[in-house]
C-alpha cells in the first residue's frame, strides 16, 4: 500500500512540474506571466468583488487551481514552422507518403493544422503582466476610495517577480480617515424650484451625517432633474446646478455642502 501511495505522489509531482513548465510556453523572454493579484487595504488582504472589478489585468482563470484554458492554448503552437508539421519532419513525411499515399499525407497535414488552430482558439493565451495597466489599476483603486469619502487615500503597487517567468502584483491602499457631510444648505434663485426642492428633500441622496460618496451626488442630480421636469420645468438640466463643498480644514473631517441652482 505504501509503495502504491508513493507512486501516486511521484506521478502527481511529475504532473505538477510538467504543468508548471508548460504554463510559460508562450511567455516571451523578459516578460512575465501574471500569476496573482493581491490587494491590501490598510495592510489587510481584501478580496471584495467591487475592488476586483477595478483590476485591468487578471490571471488566467483557474479551476481547482489549474488554468485549463491556458494549458489548452499552450498545447498549440504559434510557431509557423511547427504548424507546418509534418513538412518539418522529412523522414516521417517520406515514410508516411510511401506507406500510405500523398492524398493521406495532405489529409494529415490539414488535420494537424486544423487541430492546432482549434487549440489556440479554444484556449486562452497567457496574461502577460503589463506595468502600464498595473499603474492604471493603482490609480483607479485610489480614485475609488477618494470617491467614497476617503480623500487622503493613497495607493501603491509592487511587482513581485517569481521564478520561471512568473509575476505577482501587490496593490497596497492606505485609506486614511473618511470624510462626512456636516450640513446641507441651498442657494436656489427660483422660488418655484426652491419650494419643490424643500417639499421633496426627504428623498434626497445627499444628507447631513452621511459619508461622502460622489455616486450619491450624481444620483441627487438625476433625482432633481426628474423632479423639476416632471413638475413642469421641462428644460431643466444639470448645467445650472452645482454642489459646493466647504474645504476648510477641521479635525472632525466633517464638511458642509451647498446646493446652488
Amino acid at each position: 500500500m505504501f509503495k502504491i501511495f508513493t507512486k501516486i505522489v511521484l506521478i502527481l509531482l511529475f504532473l505538477l512540474i510538467l504543468i508548471s513548465c508548460n504554463l510559460v510556453k508562450h511567455v516571451p523572454e523578459g516578460e512575465y506571466l501574471l500569476e496573482k493579484n493581491i490587494i491590501l487595504v490598510n495592510d489587510k488582504p481584501n478580496k471584495a468583488l467591487e475592488l476586483q472589478s477595478y483590476l485591468q489585468q487578471k490571471p488566467n482563470q483557474r479551476i481547482l487551481g489549474i488554468p485549463f484554458s491556458l494549458l489548452i492554448y499552450n498545447l498549440g503552437s504559434t510557431d509557423t514552422l511547427d504548424v507546418q508539421w509534418p513538412d518539418t519532419k522529412p523522414e516521417f513525411k517520406n515514410w508516411f507518403e510511401k506507406s500510405f499515399s500523398t492524398k493521406q499525407l495532405n489529409a494529415l497535414r490539414r488535420t494537424s493544422k486544423g487541430f492546432n488552430k482549434w487549440l489556440l482558439k479554444s484556449g486562452n493565451e497567457p496574461v502577460i503582466s503589463d506595468t502600464d495597466k498595473i499603474k492604471r489599476t493603482t490609480q483607479a483603486l485610489q480614485s475609488y476610495y477618494f470617491n467614497n469619502g476617503y480623500w487622503d487615500a493613497t495607493a501603491t503597487f509592487k511587482e513581485l517577480q517569481k521564478e520561471n517567468k512568473r509575476m505577482q502584483v501587490e496593490y497596497s491602499i492606505r485609506t486614511g480617515e473618511p470624510y462626512f457631510i456636516d450640513t446641507v444648505t441651498t442657494n436656489i434663485s427660483s422660488p418655484v424650484l426652491d419650494s419643490l426642492y424643500h417639499k421633496n428633500k426627504e428623498k434626497a441622496f445627499v444628507r447631513a451625517g452621511d459619508q461622502y460618496n460622489f455616486t450619491n451626488f450624481q444620483r441627487e442630480e438625476e433625482r432633481l432633474v426628474d423632479l423639476f421636469r416632471n413638475s413642469g420645468v421641462y428644460h431643466f438640466s444639470t448645467n445650472i446646478m452645482t454642489f459646493d463643498i466647504d474645504s476648510t480644514y477641521n479635525e472632525d473631517h466633517r464638511h458642509g455642502v451647498q446646493l446652488n441652482i
